[in-house]
């Protein structure tokens, strides 16, 4: 009860008051008989030397933590170790040269050390070590605490290495990536592979943060092993960490032309072709999964594409989950945009067309409306207008009210690819179908478009010219995209088994 008192009182007064009435008395205590009474007094150390101040805290408070940090009992040592973490910042940089860092090396290495204490050590990386090893001068305190790290890292106590696993992006955060390859590399290798799910899992938890440190230069040279190595991981556990973040990570590795940059296509696609047959129905894995996917345009080829994810992406549009089905339309239309080869293009866009647009199922032309909207992102407005503008115009006279509802959302970006007087006629077909979606059946209909109505209202000129700046870049970028007229015509066609049965109303 005594140290705590001490310590709360101790933010609450002067370093005078502190010096005067119970300083001698607080160190009396770090040497008490009662190993509970040390361990208490050791746990307020931290709030005396803040308020006592540099100097203080390097005479007084420091040599009592280290005596503290040697102590027979183990709950000593660490809370000595936890309050060395909670001071380092207020300790002199010569002085955490000569007694501190080389303190904590002789723990790392130690023969003797409990785990307890190796855990204690482990977690002080996440805190202020590293940040206080970056900001001194001496490129040799950085070595010290980065071989103290790898020592830890290959312990045999499985918590310490996972302690390790979640502080190693802070490690690199405060060693820069200049010395990964020399200092880090082998320790996240070793994490990545180590027998522990909890560890690998922990790993896979922090490897994007790791991957985006480094940058895409050193992320393509260093990583991709580890990152095929989880995301065939035979724990689930840790595959579903590796894609929970793996849309970010993904981006990371779109530097094509590398070393062996066939080779490491043709191991990622493999990967994840696998990575997608064992996630079976984990929907939230697959969502992630297929939001990854349209980075692949930058790191695979064409026909890797087409051959092996272009499936995955429309079997999840088709029979997948809501959330799996709005990452797949994305994905899919990311893989429309990155083809070379015209059949595959015009067979992609048939199919859309065929499949979703008009298929006879709800749910597939309610995924249509998704596609449209990723559409508008990555396409030019000529783009849309030549392929998706009448069937989009045919969804808002679908005999759905599910379909109409989410097909009327689109209202304010269709109007946005309209130039007048160019295309006059397809904004009097739009105006026609606004006016009469005002009086469909349906009351949350009629409100979707009049939201849609009072947006198209508030764009202002400068929204509209800053969006036809961007699509003259989208469509000179669409310029050498070819397809196959009479191909297209055909699938885009009314099909007498999907299009003809459905059943269409008209509101006007």
């Amino acid at each position: 009860m005594c140290c705590a008192l001490l310590g709360a009182a101790a933010v609450k007064l002067s370093r005078e008051d502190i010096e005067l009435q119970f300083l001698q008395k607080a160190v009396a205590l770090c040497q008490d008989t009662d190993k509970l009474v040390r361990q208490c007094m050791c746990e307020q150390l931290p709030a005396l030397a803040l308020s006592l101040g540099r100097e203080p805290c390097a005479v007084v408070i420091l040599p009592e933590i280290l005596e503290l940090a040697e102590d027979e009992e183990r709950a000593v040592r660490c809370a000595a170790i936890r309050a060395l973490g909670s001071i380092l910042h207020l300790l002199p940089p010569d002085l955490r040269r000569a007694r501190t860092f080389p303190f904590l090396r002789a723990l790392c290495t130690a023969a003797d050390i409990s785990a307890e204490v190796q855990r204690c050590v482990a977690r002080l990386f996440c805190g202020q070590l590293i940040q206080v090893a970056a900001d001194m001068d001496s490129e040799s305190d950085m070595v010290m605490l980065l071989a103290a790290f790898r020592s830890l890292s290959a312990v045999k106590d499985a918590q310490c290495r996972a302690c390790c696993a979640a502080a190693l992006p802070t490690v690199l955060r405060g060693a820069t990536p200049r010395r990964y390859s020399t200092h880090l590399h082998g320790a996240l290798t070793a994490l990545v592979g180590d027998p522990e799910v909890e560890v690998r899992a922990q790993m896979a938890g922090g490897f994007h943060e790791c991957a985006s440190l480094l940058g895409r230069e050193r992320c393509v040279q260093y990583m991709r092993r580890p990152l095929l190595h989880m995301l065939g991981d035979e724990s689930a556990a840790v595959r579903e960490a590796a894609v929970r973040q793996l849309p970010g990570t993904l981006e990371l590795f779109a530097v094509p032309g590398g070393p062996d940059d066939a080779r490491a296509g043709a191991e990622l696609a493999q990967a994840l072709v696998s990575l997608d047959a064992s996630l079976g129905l984990d929907w939230r894995s697959q969502e992630a999964m297929l939001l990854s996917f349209p980075a692949l345009a930058q790191i695979l080829s064409g026909d890797q594409i087409y051959e092996r994810f272009l499936p995955i992406a429309l079997r999840c549009m088709a029979s997948g989950t809501a959330p799996t089905r709005v990452a797949a339309a994305g994905a899919a239309v990311a893989f429309l945009r990155c083809m070379r080869k015209p059949y595959q293009r015009t067979e992609l866009l048939a199919r859309l067309l065929r499949d979703f647009a008009r298929g006879r199922s709800c749910s597939h032309r309610l995924i249509f409306v998704d596609v449209c909207h990723a559409l508008l992102r990555l396409f030019s407005a000529r783009f849309f207008k030549a392929h998706l503008l009448n069937p989009v115009l045919e969804l808002l006279s679908d005999g759905v009210v599910g379909v109409r509802l989410r097909a009327a959302g689109l209202l304010p970006l269709i109007r946005q690819t309209l130039t007048l007087p160019r295309d006059a006629e397809a904004a009097a077909q739009l105006d026609a179908a606004m006016a009469a979606l005002q009086s469909d059946p349906d009351r949350d209909v009629r409100f979707e478009v009049q939201k849609a109505l009072a947006e198209i209202d508030r764009a202002g000129n400068a929204a509209q010219r800053a969006y036809q700046e961007e699509d003259r870049r989208k469509e000179e970028e669409e310029a050498d995209m070819q397809y196959i007229p009479e191909e297209l015509e055909r699938w885009d066609g009314p099909s007498s088994s999907t299009y003809t049965d459905r059943v269409i109303i008209s509101l006007a």
